[in-house]
């Protein structure tokens, strides 16, 4: 009695190198995009050093804003082989993690109708309470997306579509899902711990890679929603797929859609309220989903 006992213990305790291993995964993804974008930075700044443009720059604002001028599309293309290099490699990770006996997901009976729909709405309405979270943030406190703004058109305003579309809606949401809801979430399963932990240490960790307080809040939010539907249904492709939709609407629908409201303080608290509750409906049919695996034959 006293054995079995010691042997439940052993089961029920963490596996303290598999959770300090967690944190792993988001900060090589740190590192394969501070490397590659690191490249054509280095290149812009040394044809600033020839024609002389460092010459005139006074702040580190400034200086941002001149390399950001040099490259061009050039810092999106190198998004684009980071999202590559990652995805990769992350990929790598997650099979050495499970290994080549791993259950497999039967996906025909897992994802029924009612899921992929409750997953499509999730992410659009994520996506819409997010856009009007940032309108609600804009008009209370101005001066805290200051920063956002200045990043987001730094980075993205003048990128082409191509090399934008590319990395934003489709290498981009697959290189993150497979660091944090492939990777980081195998290696908390091994760890043994309680679930509110993993959920909550996957979506922070989300939140941080985003480097971006603002944008850190809501992605570490859609990190526990992503982490969810990755538990829930066994795979990390539906936090893909609703990682993907919730992109493609942010970047080609959404701002669209709420350009209608303009600076209509009421109307965005209501939209918000309104799309908070969609979302939650979408939870609400999505969450008796379970994985269904598929038998193997002797």
């Amino acid at each position: 009695m006293s054995e079995q006992i010691s042997i439940n213990k052993k089961k029920n305790k963490i596996d303290v190198g598999h959770f300090a291993l967690a944190f792993l995964p988001f900060v090589v993804l740190l590192c394969i995009q501070m490397a590659v974008s690191m490249v054509p930075m280095i290149f812009a700044v040394f044809k600033m050093m020839q024609d002389g443009t460092l010459r005139s720059i006074n702040n580190p604002n400034d200086m941002t804003a001149a390399i950001m001028g040099q490259l061009g599309d050039g810092f999106m293309w190198s998004l684009v082989v980071y999202a590559i290099i990652s995805i990769i490699t992350f990929f790598i990770w997650y099979k050495k993690l499970n290994g080549k006996n791993a259950v497999k997901i039967d996906y025909k009976k897992t994802f029924s109708v009612k899921t992929i729909i409750a997953i499509v709405i999730i992410a659009i309405s994520l996506n819409f309470a997010t856009s009007c979270f940032l309108g609600i943030v804009d008009h209370l406190i101005p001066s805290s997306m200051d920063n956002y703004n200045e990043m987001m058109d730094t980075a993205f305003g003048d990128a082409s579509v191509i090399p934008l579309a590319l990395y934003g809606t489709i290498l981009g949401p697959i290189a993150e899902e497979m660091c944090l809801r492939a990777a980081t979430i195998a290696h908390l399963k091994k760890s043994r711990c309680k679930m509110w932990v993993l959920l909550v240490v996957q979506a922070v960790c989300f939140g941080i890679i985003h480097l971006n307080l603002v944008q850190g809040l809501y992605a570490t939010v859609l990190g526990l929603i992503l982490g969810i539907i990755a538990i829930k249904t066994g795979s990390v492709i539906p936090a893909i797929v609703t990682h993907m939709v919730y992109n493609i609407f942010g970047f080609f629908i959404t701002g669209y859609a709420l350009e209608a409201i303009g600076d209509n303080f009421i109307a965005i608290v209501i939209v918000e309220i309104v799309t908070i509750v969609i979302a939650v409906i979408g939870y609400m049919i999505f969450k008796n989903t379970k994985p269904s695996y598929k038998t193997t034959q002797a």
